[in-house]
This record gives structure tokens, C-alpha cells and sequence, in this order.
């Protein structure tokens, strides 16, 4: 009777729980490989694959010199209070309508 008991216990609890857990375990690799797929082909390297080490990326050249250009100087101007206000004035218009409303009257 026990031996019984422990194959239906089997049967219908152990092996539809490792059946589940196995499904979400390919789930969870599924969207992994999805998200590492779209990281890598919009430009996210190898972000997310548990690397500790990360290569450093190449350091580009400039390409205009930087003694090329002008120098802007610049002055800071004191605002003064009414500069700052947050008032602001509003002007109310008139709802502009399209089309005139007309009740259909219904056929008995």
C-alpha cells in the first residue's frame, strides 16, 4: 500500500513539478539570449554575460585638433526680480467649432 501511495505521489506531484520548473528554467534562458541578442546588436557589447573583466574600449583620435577655434568669453548677467516672475497672463479664446450638432430623428 505504501509503495502504492509513493507512485502516486510520484506520478502526479513530482513529475508535473519537474515538468514545470523545466519549462520555466528554458523560459529563462530563452529571454536571456533574447535580451543578450538585442544588447549586442544595438551596440551593448557583451553587457550581462557575467563577465567580471571588461576590455576597455580603443581610445579614438579627435578629428578636428583642439587648437582649432575660437575662445568665446562670456559675461554673467544679474536677473533682477521682475526678470524672474513666473506670472504669466493668459488670453481666453473662443472654442472654435467645425461642424453644427444635428439630431438625426429616428425611423419607427
Amino acid at each position: 500500500m505504501m509503495s502504492f501511495l509513493l507512485l502516486l505521489f510520484i506520478i502526479f506531484i513530482i513529475i508535473p513539478l519537474v515538468q514545470v520548473l523545466w519549462k520555466l528554467y528554458q523560459l529563462r534562458r530563452k529571454v536571456r539570449r533574447t535580451f543578450r541578442d538585442f544588447s549586442r546588436a544595438y551596440g551593448g557589447g557583451d553587457a550581462g554575460a557575467g563577465n567580471s573583466r571588461k576590455q576597455a574600449a580603443p581610445v579614438k583620435k579627435k578629428k578636428i585638433d583642439p587648437s582649432v577655434g575660437e575662445y568665446v568669453s562670456f559675461e554673467e548677467i544679474e536677473a533682477t526680480v521682475s526678470e524672474t516672475s513666473t506670472e504669466v497672463e493668459y488670453a481666453v479664446e473662443q472654442q472654435v467649432v467645425d461642424v453644427e450638432w444635428e439630431d438625426i430623428p429616428e425611423k419607427k
